[in-house]
């Protein structure tokens, strides 16, 4: 499987996706200090969303939306390794 480091290294959703795993386990590890658990939660999981969001997110395409081409697939397209 080759990854296109480049791309991703420029898409804001990959870095919102590294910031937010790095946040979550930084507070869930070693704990930020604030004691009330609302705000504590509201943070994880908007760590946690930012973090599936990178990870899910196409690097290739502008935006948060696949291209028009994977759209139409019904299953992964399979790479030409010749």
């Amino acid at each position: 499987m080759k990854l296109n480091m480049k791309a991703r290294l420029k898409s804001w959703p990959f870095w919102a996706g590294i910031i937010g795993a790095c946040f979550y386990i930084a507070n869930t590890s070693f704990g930020l200090g604030i004691s009330d658990d609302t705000v504590n939660t509201v943070m994880n999981v908007a760590a946690m969303v930012a973090t599936a969001l990178g990870v899910t997110v196409d690097p290739t395409t502008a935006g948060v939306g696949d291209s028009s081409q994977a759209l139409t697939y019904d299953k992964p397209k399979k790479e030409d390794n010749a």
